[in-house]
């Protein structure tokens, strides 16, 4: 509700390492999950979607609210090929999703900011931060998504992905992929949501 109201155009739900099964069940329905997908990956074709219609109809209250004349889409659907064909009815891993996302640039145009915890000296590559000040990254890129962690914060390997992918644009302008800082204290993942989202809308406040 706080992101539509603040100007997202669209909702992707995504899965990550310490993505929680309840989450995914709640998003998903139960009777939609295989036994071997443990996040909750997959749907079958008799999930009603009721969850997801739900999820727009507060979409639909919350522009109301605001009296924004548009709605955010709320789908699985990033715009990017699928890493496997027989996914097609899954949510988007993260890892998948960021690479995809990366390698894909000249498809989507639209700048992916990863957003992690802090910003610290450790986080260099030849002299060049791979995690920015927020608005830095916004003052760059106009054209934005955000991608932000489940309770718990990302994963070892999931940080490493960033590094990796981050490290090699090196922070460029032009960068596909960047790694963003929402300050100095462990949020939330909705309070990180609506301070990512509040940051777009007041840098682009037109």
């Amino acid at each position: 509700e706080k992101c539509t109201e603040l100007g997202t155009g669209s909702i992707i739900p995504v899965v990550s390492d310490r993505t929680e099964g309840s989450a995914v069940l709640s998003l998903l329905g139960s009777a939609a999950l295989e036994t071997d997908q443990v996040y909750g990956t997959k749907r079958s074709s008799s999930d009603n979607g009721m969850s997801f219609e739900k999820l727009e109809l507060q979409a639909i209250e919350a522009s109301e609210q605001c009296e924004r004349l548009s709605i955010p889409s709320i789908s699985k659907d990033a715009g990017l090929p699928l890493p496997d064909e027989g996914l097609g009815s899954a949510l988007w891993r993260v890892q998948d999703i960021v690479e995809q996302w990366a390698g894909g640039w000249e498809e989507q145009k639209r700048v992916l900011l990863i957003c992690r915890e802090r910003c610290s000296e450790e986080n260099m590559s030849d002299g060049k931060a791979i995690v920015l000040p927020l608005l830095h990254a916004l003052h760059s890129n106009n054209q934005v998504a955000f991608l932000v962690g489940p309770e718990g914060g990302w994963s070892v390997e999931e940080e490493a992905l960033f590094d990796g992918i981050c490290s090699k644009y090196n922070s460029d302008d032009d960068a596909p992929v960047k790694c963003v800082s929402l300050g100095t204290s462990v949020l939330r993942a909705e309070t990180a949501s609506i301070l990512a989202t509040g940051a777009w809308a007041l840098v682009h406040d037109e």
